[in-house]
């Protein structure tokens, strides 16, 4: 990324793959300007992008204008913060003035929001440039990346491979160096599978840690918020992904009574050495592939020699079925809006025995008795982590039970069937990892990349923390980078440009 000077002189030269930090540094040493850096920005887009389809609106004027006003922050001493100047995309199910929010649904094509989702204001506030927004599943509604408005987004390690989903065109636009910084989605693993697809870092806050209005779905002007669905951001180290849990939990403007400010603690450990962690590889009802299983075992055998206290056996409940079950009888019914009432029966006369049709058929007539049984399930679980996090300072476990696999889009997505170890299984079971731990129990969990397969696809984990305590696993995440290295860039993409 060479950024020039208007008179064409080199003026100072940053990769693509430069983080927050660096990146902000060098605007603060006026090594270049927001505008300059906003316009490499554009440039590295516009040339990358065709490649993986991941970012799919812009708006480079209104980017500008907010660029030109970092600049004259800056050049008045009344710069923001860290933020202040960084360019950065948004998920396009996230309502961001001036930008498109279509969630990849045909009939919100044409559906421009009138202001800013109230987390993406509080990004704005600390100074971002927002540039454009990220491709994802059709209402945010599957664990791959495609939609009938913008189309397939691809994994830059294999383009024949899936970003993961739904915030897939986030995670393809950090790893391809199109972007620094990211706001996604997660109710399922949203933020933190495309990261482990991808090779990158996500977190996913704790439920309602700061507001998570303005997602489509629900439909455009819905007060309400999908239960157990949160907004987080996504970016190439933990470092990060810090700045921007600091910026999304400074409300600076709202002066209404009875708001609730959580108080969110310091991390529990400084070092890894003093750290209490437990690491859960695999499960008899859940299994992960070979690799996955042998990635989590090196990963306990460094904590361990790191210092850490590791027990490999400690669990948060006993039972993960009982726990999936109820989770999935949540979050079916959310899937509803994107199948008509003929899409259902269909869907049962070809797949009578699919897992998933049967629950997002039971789901369109659950009673209130159904819902309040899985309720329960949940209240338990979520008492269960408390005590568990009365141990242990953070649960590490299986972002996913393998790597990204190939596009699998021929069906939809609850008749879908996926591979592990040689057994077939059903397609939704994948989110069991994300979605029956971290989101059942409105906890903080973050994603970072451990290493790639022999195929040379990233391989990553998850840090569950306790609730309220986002710092903590956020560290932790940070802290690991001495045993297992970063961001690993460029991906290979790069050679296949021509595709």
């Amino acid at each position: 990324m060479a950024i020039a000077t208007a008179e064409g002189n080199l003026k100072v030269s940053f990769g693509p793959f430069s983080t927050v930090q660096q990146l902000s540094s060098a605007l603060n040493r006026n090594e270049l300007s927001a505008e300059e850096l906003l316009m490499a920005t554009v440039a590295r887009i516009e040339a990358v992008n065709p490649t993986v389809n991941a970012i799919v609106a812009m708006n480079v004027d209104v980017a500008r204008k907010a660029a030109r006003e970092s600049d004259e922050r800056r050049a008045a001493n009344a710069v923001r913060g860290p933020l202040d100047g960084i360019p950065m995309t948004v998920k396009d199910s996230i309502a961001v003035e001036g930008f498109p929010a279509t969630s990849g649904f045909p009939p919100l094509a044409n559906y421009r929001p009138s202001s800013d989702a109230p987390s993406v204001a509080r990004l704005r506030h600390a100074g971002v440039t927002i540039v454009g927004k990220t491709n994802l599943s059709t209402m945010a509604s599957d664990f791959q990346s495609d939609n009938p408005i913008f189309g397939t987004t691809r994994n830059p390690w294999n383009l024949e491979m899936t970003t993961g989903g739904s915030s897939g065109g986030a995670a393809a636009a950090l790893a391809a160096g199109m972007i620094p910084l990211e706001f996604g989605s997660d109710i399922g693993g949203s933020v933190r599978q495309p990261a482990h697809f991808c090779g990158i870092y996500a977190h996913k806050p704790t439920f309602e840690i700061y507001p998570q209005r303005g997602h489509v779905p629900p439909p455009p002007a819905v007060l309400s918020i999908a239960d157990m669905g949160v907004l987080g951001p996504m970016a190439r180290c933990a470092e990060d992904l810090n700045l921007a849990l600091e910026a999304l939990l400074l409300d600076e403007g709202s002066t209404g009574r009875g708001r609730w400010i959580p108080e969110i603690p310091p991390p529990r450990f400084a070092r890894l050495s003093e750290a209490r962690i437990a690491v859960w590889s695999n499960d008899d009802a859940f299994p992960v592939d070979r690799a996955t299983a042998d990635m989590m075992e090196t990963v306990a055998t460094r904590l361990e020699k790191a210092g850490a206290a590791v027990d490999r056996n400690a669990r948060p409940f006993s039972n993960l079925t009982e726990v999936a079950d109820a989770y999935f009888q949540l979050l079916m019914p959310l899937l509803l809006g994107s199948y008509t009432q003929n899409d259902l029966e269909a869907m049962l006369e070809r797949s009578p025995n699919a897992k998933f049709v049967k629950l997002i058929h039971a789901g369109a007539r659950q009673t209130s008795a159904w819902m309040a049984k899985a309720k329960e399930t949940q209240a338990i679980a979520i008492s269960s982590w408390r005590t568990f996090f009365e141990r242990f300072d953070v649960l590490i476990c299986p972002v996913a039970p393998h790597t990204a696999f190939q596009h699998n889009l021929s069906l939809p997505s609850v008749e879908r069937e996926l591979v592990v170890q040689d057994r077939r299984y059903p397609y939704w079971d994948h989110v069991v990892w994300c979605g029956a731990l971290a989101n059942f129990a409105y906890l903080p969990a973050t994603a970072r990349p451990i290493t790639c397969t022999s195929d040379g696809l990233p391989m990553g984990i998850q840090v569950v923390g306790p609730y309220l305590e986002d710092r903590t696993p956020i560290h932790a995440a940070l802290l690991m980078d001495d045993l297992f290295g970063g961001f690993v860039q460029p991906p290979p993409f790069e050679e296949d440009r021509h595709l």
